[in-house]
């Protein structure tokens, strides 16, 4: 997907993270100059359409929230097939990515971020939409010290796929408040509980439980109190731990009746801690708002809020999607969404149900059933070690600029293989150093994956040496061909009263040039001795004679290729080869030919821009 253009706008320059919905790559919009996020669709989902519709309907309501810590859906698009969301780039790295690194974290930066947050909810709330899947992952620390949360509201969709719900449940798992994993749909109250999940992670750096399944995560959610985090970080204040823990308590009707409340009790607490005030617990607060809705109460004394929360989910069609719009939407059904996970339940109840089954259904009833329960065992069974033997995703290691031999063995104990793709040649860097790699710097990437890599092959040009006084075969074996260069046949010979026989005594280009690595040759001239007395000098063949040749630019020229060609009694051949540029404006090179009207070419970019006669008055 690299370099890869959509709807002919949007340029996908490097991939993200991978999710269990999306891939998610860093694009730029052509149009509005402007850089976004592109989710793709994975899937089976993309050949879903009721779950692009309900995406479609979510991605328009996410499009008309602006908040500075929301990261907004834009638009839902297809191109040749591939379903893609626009979502506004959050420039940083994910939250859990961060904590990673540097948990535990102080109890201001902490509360700076519950404030936010808060402030993110607020806005979600008020606007009817419930995140339902907040969590560190789905929140990114930005360059600016911000966070910012993503994927608002796309819980919605799960119940119109048969599958994204128990896909998505492993990474839901750890943030999800005991009724959702009882069946109950995501209300403002559970996205409350997981904000407290987040807090816990900035404040002791790992979730308050630990599991190593989905099901086990959701028992101890249900059934295990959450400690207090000042046994494990004394630093936190006591005040901080009371709230944190009010946000975690199992009965939603006991924590925070809304956002609101827990944004100004945080507040609070950050003005006390910068100012240097007492606390205690409960905070007094101007208008008590801590009285909480009876949770025997009948339906009718419900809150709003909460009746609506446990409605049933609906979806409509959504808007410019083409085909989706006739597609049947499937009846929410909660299990879909956070199936309900019995495990977390009383033990008596299930030996209750049992009975009750035995003492009244015949017994060709009761073989179905128990054939339907092993049914669903081996089901869940095989769904459950799936994920606990799939490959671990883990973040891919910085390896730019390291040689290929050292970036294989820092890859090789993360179970990663290294792939040379293609060799670039660089002036800058030496041969063998990794110039790009994908995935990039702290992308995630599975086990046993295959990091694919460009490395340099090294300086295409290379500077002549200095061949006078050596032998041909010297210059070949020692210095031309360790630089990728040859020596140019035939030889030329001339008679020199300086040089032996034998002895280079001129060359061309001259020492010091540069000339194309691999594909450049250099000419020489040996030395035949003296000449005899009375010999025939009039046959004797001319030494080179040098020249000063000017190679000019324009300031405002970008950097230009420039080669330089000879037409002399040799023939025509390349005598220069280099860069210029405006920085630059004119340069004198030296040039060698023979014969009594040597000519010369200039060629830009591999354009001729002019020729001309080599003058005397420019010999040396």
């Amino acid at each position: 997907m690299i370099g890869k253009i959509l709807r002919i706008r949007y340029e996908i320059l490097s991939a993200m993270e991978e999710g269990p919905l999306f891939q998610s790559y860093h694009a730029k919009d052509r149009v509005l100059g402007r850089e976004v996020v592109i989710r793709v669709i994975n899937e089976p989902f993309a050949s879903e359409p009721t779950f692009l519709i309900a995406v479609a309907k979510i991605v328009q309501k996410s499009a008309s929230m602006p908040h500075p810590a929301i990261e907004r859906m834009l638009e839902m698009d297809d191109h040749e097939g591939i379903k893609f969301i626009v979502c506004e780039s959050s420039l940083g790295e994910p939250l859990n990515a961060r904590i990673l690194k540097l948990a535990p974290f102080s109890a201001g930066i902490c509360i700076g971020i519950g404030i936010e947050l808060c402030g993110a909810l607020t806005v979600l709330h008020e606007a009817g939409v419930v995140h339902g899947d907040l969590s560190s992952r789905n929140i990114t620390a930005t360059v600016e010290n911000r966070v910012r949360v993503a994927n608002a509201g796309l819980w919605e969709t799960f119940s119109q796929s048969r599958t994204a719900g128990s896909v998505v449940l492993p990474y839901m798992a750890p943030y999800l408040a005991p009724e959702i994993t009882n069946g109950e749909m995501p209300n403002p109250r559970s996205d409350i509980y997981a904000l407290g999940v987040i807090m816990v992670e900035l404040l002791i750096g790992r979730h308050p439980f630990a599991s190593d399944t989905p099901m086990g995560m959701a028992v101890k959610h249900a059934t295990t109190d959450v400690p207090s985090l000042r046994t494990i970080n004394p630093n936190v204040p006591l005040v901080l731990d009371e709230i944190v823990l009010k946000m975690l308590k199992k009965d939603k009707f006991e924590r925070y009746a809304e956002v609101k409340q827990l944004l100004s009790d945080l507040r609070i607490v950050q003005d006390c801690l910068r100012f240097g005030r007492q606390l205690t617990w409960p905070l007094d607060r101007p208008n008590p708002d801590n009285i909480f809705v009876n949770p025997n109460a009948s339906a009718a004394a419900k809150t709003v809020e909460e009746v609506l929360a446990q409605a049933p989910v609906t979806t409509q069609p959504a808007l410019n999607i083409g085909t989706y719009e006739k597609a049947k939407p499937l009846e929410a059904d909660a299990s879909l969404v956070a199936p309900r996970m019995g495990a977390a339940r009383k033990e008596s109840g299930k030996k209750e149900d049992v009975k009750e089954i035995s003492d009244s259904a015949p017994k060709w009833l009761q073989a179905i059933a128990y054939v339907m329960t092993m049914g669903v065992i081996v089901i869940v069974g095989g769904f459950f070690y799936w994920n606990l033997t799939k490959p671990k995703t883990i973040m891919m290691p910085n390896i730019k600029l390291m040689s290929a031999r050292d970036a294989a063995l820092k890859l090789k104990p993360l179970k990663l293989k290294l792939k040379v793709i293609k060799r670039e040649s660089s002036n800058t860097y030496v041969e063998n150093t990794i110039l790009e790699a994908n995935p990039a710097y702290k992308q995630q990437i599975k086990e046993g994956s295959t990091v694919n890599v460009i490395i340099s092959s090294g300086s295409r040009t290379v500077t002549v040496p200095s061949l006078i006084g050596h032998s041909v075969q010297e210059a070949k074996d020692d210095f031309l061909a360790p630089l990728g260069l040859q020596l140019r046949e035939p030889v030329k010979r001339a008679y020199s009263d300086r040089y032996r026989a034998g002895q280079i005594m001129d060359q061309t280009p001259d020492k010091g040039m540069t000339i194309e690595k691999d594909s450049g040759k250099v000419t020489v001239t040996v030395s035949k001795g003296p000449r005899e007395p009375g010999g025939d000098q009039a046959n004797a063949p001319a030494e080179n004679e040098k020249f000063v040749l000017k190679l000019k630019m324009n300031p405002s020229d970008p950097i230009t290729e420039v080669s330089v060609t000879v037409i002399d009694d040799q023939g025509e051949r390349e005598v220069y080869r280099g860069e210029l540029s405006g920085e630059s404006p004119e340069q004198s090179i030296i040039i060698a030919a023979t014969g009594a009207n040597p000519q010369y070419k200039i060629y830009y970019n591999g354009t001729a821009r002019s020729t001309g006669a080599l003058k005397k008055n420019d010999a040396r």
